[in-house]
């Protein structure tokens, strides 16, 4: 699925025909005020995107390193890490290394077990999620609340984030339930 068909989704759930409109054919009457409700809903979906595979469902890469000058920064990662699981030699064994905030001290090649945040995603992208438990559904439900909190619209959003959390806590992962904390509402 393509970040574009998850807007289009939470254009419809928002009863916006016109940013739907919009997305299908590139024009629309309104379209400087239609273009800004788009950033904001892409500009939704990365939050949302972030918030769930930092929390929720963990994206997970292994990669080998060789160091320059005993170094190894986070730049040259394919992916933009937030945690490190493990660093092993050449020979599958943990090493102690330093991990600094950006970068890895060490002398030896590594292979580096991590989790990741996606690439902040377009329009064209292709989800991350795609063919994962984490549906379009769900994507769109975290979108429609923050899209509503940036437009103001707190009680309304609030309604959203208890679906989307609501959501979230009947995906199972390897066969379990997530248990999940929602926002406080004030």
């Amino acid at each position: 699925m393509t970040v574009k068909e998850i807007i289009i989704k939470t254009a419809s759930n928002l009863n916006r025909k016109d940013v739907v409109e919009y997305l299908k054919t590139g024009a629309t009457e309104n379209s400087e005020m239609v273009k800004d409700d788009v950033e904001i809903l892409l500009n939704s979906y990365n939050v949302v995107q972030d918030e769930i595979s930092s929390l929720y469902y963990k994206f997970k890469a292994t990669e080998r390193f060789s160091p320059k000058n005993g170094i190894i920064k986070y730049s040259e990662f394919s992916f933009n890490p937030y945690a490190i699981l493990s660093v092993k030699d050449d020979f599958g064994s943990k090493i102690k290394v330093r991990i600094l905030p950006v970068e890895i001290q060490t002398e030896k090649p590594i292979t580096v077990e991590y989790y990741y945040v996606p690439k902040t995603k377009n329009l064209d992208d292709i989800s991350d999620f795609t063919g994962t438990p984490v549906t379009d559904r769900i994507l769109s439900y975290g979108i429609m609340t923050e899209y509503l909190l940036i437009k103001g619209s707190y009680e309304e959003a609030g309604t959203w984030h208890s679906k989307y959390i609501d959501a979230l806590s009947k995906m199972a992962i390897n066969g379990k339930r997530l248990k999940i904390k929602g926002r406080v509402w004030q």
